[in-house]
This record gives C-alpha cells, sequence and structure tokens, in this order.
C-alpha cells in the first residue's frame, strides 16, 4: 500500500512540475486515498495538503491554498516532529495571502518563516523566505530593501547550486532594478536554456513512472 502511494504522490509531482495541475491534484488526491490504509503514516498527510494548497496558489486559487496550507498546520505535533516542513507552511500560507492581495500580516509572518529557517541553517528555506520578503517590500516601494535581499538570495541559491531559485531571483531583479534589468535578463535567458536539459529529464521520469504503476 505504501508503494502504491508513493507512486500516486510522485505522479502527482511530475504533473505539478509539468503544470498540468488539474491532474496533479487528482494523483495527489489518490494518494491521500490509500494513505488511510497505511498504519504509520507520519507526516504524509501533512506534505500531500501542502503539496495540493502549492497546486491551487499556481492555479491563483488563493483561498482553497490556504484552507490546506493550513489543514496540514492542524497536525498540533508538527512544529516538534518537523519544523522545517512548519516553517515551510508558515511561509506559504504568508506568501499566498501576499498573493491574494492580503498584505495584513504577511510581513510578519515572512519574517518568523525565515527566523525559523536560518536558525535551522536551512539554506534552501532562507532563499525562498527572503525572496517573498523580496517582493513584499518591492510592493511597498522600498526598492533598497527589496533589491538587498534578493542579492543576498542569489548568492545563496548559487551556493547551494539551485537554479530554479536563481533563475527567480534574476527576474525579480530584472524587474525591480530596473538600471541592470537587461544585464539579468540576459543571464535569466542563459540559464533557462540550460534548465530545459531539466526539463527534459523530468518527462523521461514521467515515462518511467507510468511503467511502475
Amino acid at each position: 500500500r505504501m508503494i502504491i502511494y508513493n507512486c500516486y504522490n510522485y505522479l502527482g509531482i511530475i504533473y505539478y512540475n509539468l503544470e498540468e495541475f488539474e491532474r496533479a491534484v487528482f494523483y495527489y488526491n489518490k494518494a491521500l486515498e490509500y494513505l488511510k490504509k497505511v498504519e504509520d503514516k507520519s507526516n504524509y498527510k501533512e506534505w500531500n495538503l501542502s503539496n495540493i494548497g502549492l497546486v491551487y496558489q499556481k492555479q491563483k486559487r488563493y483561498d482553497k491554498a490556504i484552507v490546506n496550507f493550513e489543514n496540514a498546520l492542524e497536525n498540533s505535533n508538527l512544529k516538534k516532529q518537523d519544523i522545517n516542513f512548519y516553517a515551510r507552511l508558515i511561509d506559504n500560507i504568508a506568501y499566498t495571502k501576499f498573493l491574494s492581495g492580503d498584505t495584513t500580516t504577511v510581513k510578519q509572518e515572512l519574517e518568523v518563516a525565515l527566523k525559523l529557517r536560518d536558525s535551522l541553517a536551512n539554506i534552501s528555506g532562507v532563499v525562498i523566505s527572503k525572496r517573498h520578503l523580496s517582493e513584499y517590500y518591492a510592493f511597498k516601494a522600498d526598492t533598497v530593501k527589496a533589491i538587498q535581499l534578493l542579492n543576498e538570495t542569489y548568492g545563496l541559491a548559487d551556493q547551494v547550486e539551485n537554479n530554479r531559485d536563481k533563475l527567480e531571483t534574476l527576474l525579480l531583479l530584472s524587474k525591480i532594478n530596473k538600471q541592470k534589468s537587461s544585464g539579468y535578463l540576459k543571464e535569466y535567458v542563459h540559464l533557462n536554456d540550460s534548465l530545459q536539459i531539466e526539463e527534459r529529464k523530468i518527462r523521461n521520469n514521467f515515462a518511467y513512472a507510468l511503467y511502475l504503476c
């Protein structure tokens, strides 16, 4: 049963990466159905809910995204069991609120997630938190702070060799730092071309996963 759960969950991840969001939700929900039959559920349910939330976030269905993230947080032991994941959910909720236009408590919540991730030396998490905070500061017209955070973000993403985060950061820098926009866009295009190779790998993995399931 756990093998079947993993297959459905993996298919959900693949379809999410391929931006076939309805299919991603379908397979994540199938994974949740099979999880009911598994004795040791650990935090798999919460991870699935978070994954579904990310799909809805991509679809700009922000209310549904927040509901799924908050449902995952209903596990009162989550902070003790997996504090990195707990911080991720806090960040996901805050950023989704920001995308929906609700900025009331966004800054405070994003900073809570950032402090947690920084204290855990979770560099990949810090990269995401700082990038989200930079968008908030750009929205508030604090361009200097936004650019500072993005430069820090790019350096950290480069440190952990996370090309996708570097790509996102370059795109934001091109929009916010108008004086250097063309340079950032050139670097963005170059990096994006190299990531097309990764996209082909994902499609190959997708075919293999279908074969296994």
